[in-house]
């Protein structure tokens, strides 16, 4: 005979599932911030409004969930189980329309790309009027990320494509292929001793605040930054949460970065110079799509993107 212990389990999941998930999620406020007040401001309702839901929810399960104090609440043994179980078939919740979404984008006329700002070498917008009049009913969303794309999320199947200029670490499932290069210049402020040379050596910035992105790949910072790692070297850095912050801090004269060519073509700006870097190996512009997605979206894309590689 199964313990009371696992017959309460099983019928408080019973129950759960028959639950308004609204009201899942109101006790998970409640039960965070241990407050009514705190947690109907968090989620913009009336307090009353809230503790009617509570109530609500007690009576479908049938078990009491919170002791109600004058200035704070805790939970009761079956609140605590709640909880656990509530964040369970939320996520799961959350999880299922996510995964439910990206199916039907895969079958549909649907393509989202996400981009790196320092992108370039290619012009995106002519790829995607490519696309468009090869697949006239395809709908494309664009996105810019911060710094570099998130190839998990592409992974995933929350985006269908991903470009961007340097290199990224490997993803299991992910191809990746070449679209350009282009050679790579020293971002510096307009008054930096160095912005009106014609080019900089390879170890130029080595005395510099080299700017770099938060959590950047391992290869990327092995790649850009290589030069100013050598003995003798003082470079400092800083890490900046997206590329428009960065090249805020390059203007002000608090560091300095560097990118490929094509940045002065998206971030034409007076208190910018754009200084070609003596680096031996170009910039790369990647292209990279899930291996098992071939939805009419990414293939009309990736037709697109070989008729210009080729």
């Amino acid at each position: 005979m199964a313990d009371s212990s696992h017959l309460a389990l099983s019928s408080q999941l019973a129950a759960l599932s028959g639950v308004d998930l609204r009201h899942l999620a109101y006790f998970i406020a409640v039960a965070e911030a241990l407050h009514f007040g705190n947690a109907a401001r968090r989620l913009h309702i009336a307090q009353p409004a809230l503790s009617n839901a509570i109530q609500a929810l007690e009576r479908n399960l049938g078990v009491q969930l919170l002791r109600r104090h004058s200035r704070s609440v805790e939970l009761t043994d079956a609140g605590g189980l709640t909880l656990a179980r509530a964040r369970e078939l939320l996520a799961g919740h959350a999880a299922m329309r996510s995964e439910l979404s990206i199916l039907e984008r895969r079958r549909s006329h649907h393509l989202t790309i996400e981009y790196a700002p320092q992108f370039g070498g290619v012009s995106l917008a002519a790829i995607v009027r490519a696309c468009l009049k090869l697949t006239p009913r395809l709908s494309i969303s664009v996105t810019r990320a911060a710094w570099f794309p998130d190839c998990k999320q592409l992974a995933r199947g929350v985006t269908d494509i991903a470009l961007y200029g340097p290199p990224d670490e490997p993803v299991a499932g992910v191809d990746v292929a070449v679209l350009a290069s282009q050679p790579r210049v020293a971002i510096v402020s307009a008054e930096h001793p160095a912005a009106n040379k014609s080019s900089l050596p390879l170890g130029g910035l080595a005395s510099e605040t080299f700017l770099l992105p938060v959590n950047a790949p391992t290869s990327w910072i092995e790649e850009w930054t290589e030069p100013y790692q050598r003995p003798g070297s003082s470079c400092r850095r800083r890490e900046c949460s997206d590329f428009e912050e960065a090249l805020n801090l390059v203007a002000a004269g608090l560091g300095v970065m560097t990118a490929p060519a094509s940045v002065l073509e998206s971030y034409p700006r007076p208190d910018l110079r754009f200084v070609p870097w003596e680096h031996p190996s170009p910039a790369s512009t990647m292209v990279a799509s899930r291996v098992d997605n071939r939805s009419p979206g990414v293939c009309t894309f990736l037709e697109v993107v070989r008729d210009r590689i080729t």
